[in-house]
């Protein structure tokens, strides 16, 4: 599975108003993960979240997101949901490989914040390239005692066809940062 999609700003949620979009009106606004609550640290809902978005009709309480930026988590995602999972991962240079990971495997915000330190733990970085998988799993197999030096068979091992071979206990995730294994029996 190759997903190359990238979480690039701090602004990464836009949050429409749904009574707006309906009127035939465009009202949303990029915010960050941080605007999902109000100042007292509780979650916005309805009314609130079209005030974030930027909407002026007091009437409206339905919202909606409309984008992100990078990684698609849903238009009507469990906020409190969406907020735990963002302030957890806030400042993590893998958040992007962890995300990707999560959505790989949940299907709700709610299972993505439930099981995110999970993720976090079972996800490796592997290497900058794709030509250098080969390189990461022969480290692997010297490191877990798999291959000795002293083994005169091991000049004979095709470590491109060991990495292939491997790979199909992982789930590869490619960002920015490069290329992240998540294993499938997780």
């Amino acid at each position: 599975m190759k997903m190359n999609e990238q979480i690039n700003s701090d602004k990464n949620i836009a949050m429409g108003c749904l009574g707006c979009y309906a009127e035939g009106r465009l009202v949303f606004k990029w915010i960050s993960y941080e605007q999902l609550v109000d100042e007292d640290g509780v979650t916005h809902t309805g009314r609130g979240l079209c005030k974030v978005a930027g909407c002026t009709h007091e009437h409206h309480d339905e919202w909606h997101i409309q984008d992100y930026d990078g990684i698609n988590l849903g238009e009507n995602p469990d906020i409190q949901h969406l907020y735990s999972l963002f302030e957890y991962l806030d400042g993590d240079g893998d958040r992007d490989a962890i995300l990707l990971a999560c959505k790989s495997q949940y299907s709700t915000t709610e299972e993505m914040s439930d099981n995110v330190e999970r993720v976090k733990e079972n996800l490796y970085y592997a290497c900058e390239y794709e030509f250098e998988l080969k390189d990461y799993f022969m480290n692997e197999a010297y490191e877990n005692g798999i291959a000795h030096e002293d083994n005169p068979l091991l000049n004979y091992v095709d470590w491109e066809h060991y990495a292939r071979d491997m790979m199909h206990h992982y789930t590869k995730i490619e960002t920015e940062q490069g290329i992240y294994l998540w294993g499938t029996w997780c």
